[in-house]
């Protein structure tokens, strides 16, 4: 077995893990797009899942987007958040930091690729 399907084998059982644990959340969470709905052909893409006690986002970036994205959040602003990266479990390569006083996550990366991240933003 090669290095490459090892690795893939091994995101494959952690992203049908963390869907597992994220599927009660899902079935009651609020949905919201905050790059807006319409941003299938958008370089970037995020989809916001929310409830009382969590946010949960997964962003997309597209081959060759630009480096970096701010990403709304304004239920959260003005609040202290802790940030967990729930996919892949590396989160390698992508820097994510959150800005309270505008309720806005900042990420930033230098790989070019496709490539996705699963993200939970905790209010403290």
């Amino acid at each position: 077995m090669s290095g490459g399907n090892r690795v893939q084998r091994t995101n494959g059982r952690i992203a049908v893990r963390v869907h597992k644990e994220l599927r009660p959340f899902i079935r009651t969470a609020i949905p919201s797009w905050p790059l807006g709905l319409e941003q299938r052909d958008e370089p970037w893409q995020v989809l916001a899942l929310r409830d009382e006690t969590q946010t949960v986002l997964t962003l997309w970036r597209q081959d060759d987007a630009p480096a970096d994205v701010r990403v709304p959040v304004r239920t959260l602003r003005g609040r202290e958040v802790q940030i967990e990266v729930l996919f892949p479990a590396d989160g390698a390569a992508w820097g994510i930091t959150w800005s309270a006083g505008d309720g806005v996550l900042e990420v930033d990366t230098d790989d070019p690729s496709l490539a996705a991240r699963v993200v939970r933003l905790t209010p403290q």
